[in-house]
């Protein structure tokens, strides 16, 4: 993605601006990191919110707003146990990854 010796980015042509952000969260403090094939997602170890970044195409970086005790993530969806400890997950479900059993 990023090419050898420069800061331009190649992008894939499945991926469009408005879905793919290269900013990581800072000003917090992260106690797990889950990352799947182009997006990432980091748990605060302040009120347990997930803060996530990269390709959206499938709302795989967007997180319910819930507090969460632990995350992780598959290709374009992510799961997160939430305090009550009920699983949740959010993005792609072409394979039944997100419907909960």
């Amino acid at each position: 993605w990023l090419s050898a010796g420069s800061s331009t980015w190649v992008m894939p042509a499945r991926l469009h601006a408005s879905t793919f952000s290269r900013t990581p969260p800072t000003g917090s403090t992260y106690t797990d990191l889950a990352c799947g094939y182009a997006h990432c997602c980091a748990l605060s170890g302040t009120g347990g919110s997930i803060s996530c970044w990269g390709l959206d195409t499938d709302g795989q970086a967007s997180p319910p707003s819930s507090s969460y005790a632990s995350i992780s993530a598959g290709r374009y969806h992510t799961c997160g146990v939430n305090a009550d400890g009920e699983g949740e997950c959010w993005g792609s479900d072409k394979y039944g990854q997100v419907t909960q059993p």
